[in-house]
């Protein structure tokens, strides 16, 4: 607003001068345009240069005109779907043709975004400048918080089509995925931390409240502390509750690498052994191996658990898959011809001294991470709560919590065994077996759904499979997913947002897109459509070493960004 309320009523609400010194007319259009859903709206008039008599024929507005007439721009008002791709496309256009230094950010990525967001407020003015003055003042006062630049229909959301982008350039200050304490543990299919980051920014407040139902390795609770958030977590792996602690809540700035040496060297030492209760632990392990990994284990199990234990305890985990004969670079728990012939070589050599030298570069280098994160977040106020080995799909926390966000990243349609990936790391935590078989029972391919969800996209795909144990696992899918969403989506307050990052992948050789799935649901369940992005995928760890049924892989993943309806 520093340009003026003046101006910024007269160029978009078509007010005379008179009329602005009325403040409570003044107050009403900021609450109506604080509120309004769409809240790229907000942030123009809040932030963007407005075309200020005192800056007329020189301000950005005046450029973008100039950029405009010079591509024979003309926007699509017959929808907000058609407005925003038009916008989208003469966007980089635009962007091409500007050569001047006139605008407040820096890097390309983030001018281009100005562009758009310039883009949006001119079709502000021209949508607005038809109107009626006396009509708008009216409507405004009589109704607040219900301007509509243009009237979208349910039909017109559910053809919105995705916004290709790269989250990856949008934050270009998260130059490598595994950052921080982001690589301390093996999880497939990751959460990329750039787009955890633009959501939480975009959709939620500073000390906000997000949760997250399907948390994975915690990258949701990691990004939340690191922007001043709070975090909610929940996920059916035990194992979240062993990631977070190490993870997020260690704050000591100055761990001695000769006390996490002394310790490394008194594990090497030890004689008790602790063997996991596992029927089948000893087909996992050449018997020499097995042997030492249980001294190790058995001098893990006896001491005092500090920083130190819990660095060393990560880098158990990793040496105890690494020097199996499970494949510890692709999920699920399976033996591989490659790895097989790896082990034989390995016992033939000094494998004794590689896996000692491999626990302790694994701990110096979680030392030194857990340093980096410890220090960005010294005095930080911020809580993340986790709740490990929960059923998201059953667990309600509406009356317990109230947030501003749900951010997630739902496992892929095909490949949803998270604990059979983790089963060996979870035995050796101490997990009772009938444990593990009870959260892998819980488990989408292995849960018959208890509800068939009918959206138009879902009946379309589930009329086209043919194999019915493919519409099975389709069905489960979706009852699951969908459920788990709806109870953290039941905490958000009035206006919130929920941020669902989602493959489209192949079943039987049919595309099913989730998000529009997704979408279709929760637009009957009190729900608004925000925006769909597309962000081309760079690395895939999760089906790259074995045959599956998608062989040629997800090119996209896609973030749906739905509101919360206002009560």
């Amino acid at each position: 607003m520093a340009y003026g309320i003046d101006e910024i009523l007269t160029s978009i609400f078509e007010w005379d001068h008179s009329q602005s010194g009325n403040l409570n007319a003044v107050k009403e259009i900021i609450q109506a345009v604080e509120k309004w859903d769409d809240l790229w709206v907000a942030y123009a008039l809040a932030s963007l240069e407005i075309e200020a008599q005192t800056l007329r024929g020189a301000s950005n507005i005046q450029l973008l005109n100039q950029k405009c007439a010079a591509l024979n721009f003309e926007y699509d008002f017959t929808s907000y779907a058609t407005l925003q791709q038009s916008i989208d496309q003469v966007t980089p256009q635009v962007a091409t043709l500007w050569k001047e230094d006139t605008l407040p950010v820096r890097s390309p990525a983030d001018q281009t975004l100005y562009i758009r967001d310039l883009l949006f407020l001119r079709a502000i003015y021209q949508k607005s400048q038809h109107r009626s003055k006396k009509k708008v003042a009216r409507d405004v006062l009589a109704t607040p918080y219900q301007i509509r630049l243009l009237e979208t229909t349910p039909e017109q959301h559910l053809a919105a089509e995705p916004q290709l982008v790269s989250f990856r350039a949008l934050i270009p200050e998260i130059e490598d995925t595994t950052y921080l304490t982001h690589a301390l543990y093996y999880y497939p299919a990751k959460f990329i931390p750039q787009v955890v980051r633009y959501c939480i920014r975009e959709y939620s407040p500073e000390g906000g409240w997000i949760i997250d139902p399907f948390a994975g390795s915690a990258t949701v609770g990691l990004e939340a502390l690191l922007c001043q958030r709070n975090a909610i977590l929940l996920d059916l792996n035990p194992l979240l509750g062993r990631i977070v602690p190490l993870k997020l809540q260690i704050r000591h700035t100055a761990l001695d690498h000769n006390v996490l040496r002394q310790s490394v060297e008194a594990m090497k030492r030890s004689q008790t052994q602790y063997f996991p209760e596992w029927s089948n632990l000893s087909y996992w392990y050449p018997p020499q191996v097995l042997e030492r990994l249980g001294c190790y284990w058995g001098w893990l199990k006896q001491a005092e658990r500090t920083p130190y234990t819990m660095l060393i305890e990560a880098s158990l985990l990793k040496a105890s898959k690494q020097f199996s004969y499970a494949e510890h670079r692709t999920p699920k728990l399976f033996k591989s011809k490659s790895k097989l012939a790896e082990i034989a070589t390995l016992v033939q050599q000094d494998w004794q001294a590689q896996l000692d030298d491999a626990i302790a570069s694994v701990a110096f280098d979680a030392l030194k991470r857990v340093q980096q994160t410890a220090l960005l977040l010294k005095g930080n106020a911020n809580q993340v709560i986790a709740y490990a080995g929960v059923d998201s799909a059953t667990m309600r926390l509406d009356s317990q919590y109230t947030t501003d966000c749900v951010l997630t990243s739902p496992p892929y349609l095909q490949a949803q065994e998270y604990i059979r990936t983790s089963k060996l790391e979870l035995y050796w935590l101490g997990h009772s077996e009938d444990e593990i078989k009870r959260l892998g029972k819980l488990e989408i391919p292995y849960r018959r759904a208890d509800r068939i969800v009918e959206t138009p996209t879902l009946s379309r795909v589930r009329q086209q499979i043919t194999r019915a144990d493919l519409r099975a696992l389709l069905d489960s899918y979706f009852c699951y997913t969908l459920r788990a969403l709806e109870n953290a989506m039941q905490t958000l307050r009035p206006t919130g947002r929920a941020c669902i990052f989602i493959g489209s992948p192949k079943v039987d050789g049919i595309e099913v897109e989730a998000w529009r799935i997704i979408l279709e649901y929760f637009g009957e369940c009190g729900f608004s459509f925000v925006h769909i992005f597309e962000d081309r995928i760079k690395n895939r760890q999760l089906f790259g070493r074995r045959k599956n049924k998608n062989p040629e892989g997800m090119k996209s993943e896609f973030l749906l960004v739905l509101s919360k309806t206002a009560q």
